[in-house]
């Protein structure tokens, strides 16, 4: 009968709300009742009243009816009027998003530490648990008026843990105490000492059968700890590190379920690294089984298993870790060589042709940091790919993610300019590219896509990379000078402006590298942008170098046609940035 008298009731108020709100609101209006069917009878009018907040958002007046009548409830304290205790903490929480004052809020937190103090009925403490997530969970949430009162409420949710024994209830107050942590953020620290001595023992305990969701919830509890504790997350990698290995190792059946929230905590663990160790460094060889990147006779990990288990979703996150990785040995590169490298090679190789746009741009974002950050090792890393990132570049279906492309294109170059034209040449001779000059069709395919390079990081990346190629000899650079010149131009366009006072012009990259988080990962990634042409070079002064250089390598005859092939509206716009004086032929 109840399961059909709902609906009926949510229609009623639809179509008659005044008539159901004066109805309801009458009878919630009551002083405290002795009688049981007057008890009854109260309950299921809040429950009403709960279940129709939004429509009778105007009828009521929340915040006079919970402080004068509904905190006088929850003082009763006969047996017979838990179920209206119960139903009370029920309708705080379907109201306190619609409609309560920011005043009533540390009124409200006093209330769930009463509420949930051992001594109240174990129903009124688990409806106190749904609440306050939906209290927490609200936008109007703040953490300054949460903070006086989540020491209580953090030990009053442990004891609660402790108390209940089904797998789904743990779960239920499990997940509020990672929402407080997570919603809490830094100022959590003090508090979660206890939640992580029991953390090992509830891990325990969910290894029974069907206890693989009570796992989730504990690893994103574990995510958001490690998250709230920042620097000092290095003492939890024992416990992180575990939990990790457990929940992304493919040869255990529960990694189907696991595996998602595993990566999670796998990325915010080393995203709160300060240091290469080799307790992460042995985690990697869960990545091989993952991805499937194992040998043939490997059971464990074959072909597209990785895909399969863990999605393009999953997959993502499998290649922001390797790029974590690859910045945390950034001071290291010995041990990103000997634990790293094969994996992130071997993994883009398998994956670049067959997963989405978005997962593509992950796959190459970690061959460009690897390339920037070991550019020692740059053959060695972009001889598998190289040829399968032109093939990619040059093929239809990749349009979207070209300037990704292209910025890893431009790292190989500005690393060894040499190795990736003789990389081209060699490319060349293949048969698939035989009779087409492959090198000026990466340059006429990467002007074209120009006007696609949203970042102005890769912009500028473009310009440098670009201005490099200008003194170079090949007849495929030579024939397109001026059409090279003219996207440096464009670039300049973008990345220079005026200083207000003097009119000097500047590179706006130069020195923009503050991140706006501050972990351990986002401090690496600062370092190596210190190193980072487009962030240390101006792009006029190298343009003009690269012009000089130019001028020098062919002499002032062959200099002079190649400037006299470029559009006098183009020249005229490059003398805003460079000498007039190496771009004047009659002065050569």
């Amino acid at each position: 009968v109840q399961t059909c008298a709902l609906p009926i009731f949510c229609a009623c108020v639809c179509m008659c709300v005044c008539v159901c709100a004066h109805v309801c609101v009458c009878v919630a209006d009551t002083g405290p009742e002795a009688d049981l069917q007057a008890i009854l009878l109260k309950e299921a009018v809040y429950r009403a009243v709960g279940l129709a907040a939004y429509e009778l958002y105007n009828e009521v007046d929340f915040d006079s009816w919970y402080s004068t009548q509904l905190t006088q409830e929850l003082k009763i304290t006969d047996k017979r009027y838990t179920m209206v205790r119960y139903r009370v903490v029920w309708l705080v929480g379907n109201w306190v998003g619609v409609k309560m004052s920011a005043e009533l809020r540390p009124n409200l937190y006093a209330m769930f530490v009463s509420v949930l103090q051992r001594r109240e009925a174990l129903v009124v403490r688990l409806g106190a648990v749904e609440a306050l997530q939906l209290s927490v969970d609200d936008f109007a949430f703040t953490s300054e008026a949460f903070s006086p009162f989540v020491a209580s409420i953090v030990e009053l949710l442990l004891q609660l843990l402790a108390d209940v024994e089904q797998g789904d209830t743990k779960m239920k107050v499990l997940n509020v105490l990672s929402l407080i942590i997570e919603r809490m953020g830094p100022s959590i620290r003090p508090h979660i000492g206890t939640l992580l001595q029991c953390m090992p023992q509830l891990w325990e305990e969910s290894s029974h059968e069907g206890s693989s969701m009570l796992r989730c919830v504990i690893l994103i509890a574990l995510t958001n700890i490690v998250k709230a504790v920042e620097g000092d997350s290095l003492q939890l990698q024992p416990m992180t590190t575990q939990a990790i290995a457990f929940a992304t190792d493919v040869k255990r059946p529960e990694h189907v379920y696991l595996a998602e929230d595993g990566l999670d905590l796998w990325l915010a663990v080393l995203h709160h690294t300060p240091s290469a160790n080799d307790v992460l460094l042995q985690l990697i060889a869960n990545m091989v089984g993952l991805l499937g990147l194992g040998p043939p006779g490997d059971d464990s990990s074959t072909s597209m298993a990785g895909l399969m288990d863990i999605g393009n979703d999953g997959l993502e996150v499998c290649f922001k870790i390797l790029e974590a990785y690859t910045v945390l040995c950034v001071s290291q590169p010995v041990l990103f060589m000997q634990h790293c490298s094969e994996v992130v090679v071997k993994a883009c190789v398998c994956y670049l042709c067959d997963v989405k746009p978005q997962c593509v741009m992950a796959i190459l974002n970690v061959v460009e940091k690897a390339v920037l950050i070991y550019p020692q090792y740059a053959q060695q890393l972009l001889t598998p790919l190289l040829a399968l990132l032109v093939h990619c570049l040059l093929d239809d279906d990749y349009q979207s993610t070209v300037p990704a492309f292209y910025a890893v294109i431009s790292r190989a170059v500005l690393t060894d300019a040499r190795f990736f034209i003789s990389f081209i040449q060699q490319l060349n001779l293949m048969s698939e590219y035989q009779g087409v000059e492959l090198f000026g069709l990466i340059l006429d395919h990467w002007a074209d896509k120009l006007d696609s390079v949203a970042l102005v990081q890769h912009k500028k990346l473009t310009g440098l990379v670009i201005s490099t190629m200008l003194p170079l000899p090949e007849l495929s650079v030579v024939r397109r000078f001026a059409a090279l010149v003219n996207m440096c131009v464009e670039v300049l366009h973008d990345v220079m402006d005026a200083d207000d006072d003097n009119g000097t012009l500047y590179d706006v990259l130069v020195g923009a590298t503050d991140p706006k988080e501050k972990t351990f990962h986002h401090i690496r990634e600062q370092q190596i942008a210190q190193c980072d042409a487009v962030f240390t070079t101006s792009l006029h002064t190298y343009i003009a170098s690269k012009l000089e250089e130019c001028r020098f390598l062919h002499g002032p005859a062959v200099y002079g046609q190649l400037v006299d092939t470029i559009d006098p509206s183009v020249r005229e716009q490059l003398v805003q940035f460079v000498s007039i004086d190496l771009l004047n032929v009659t002065k050569l």
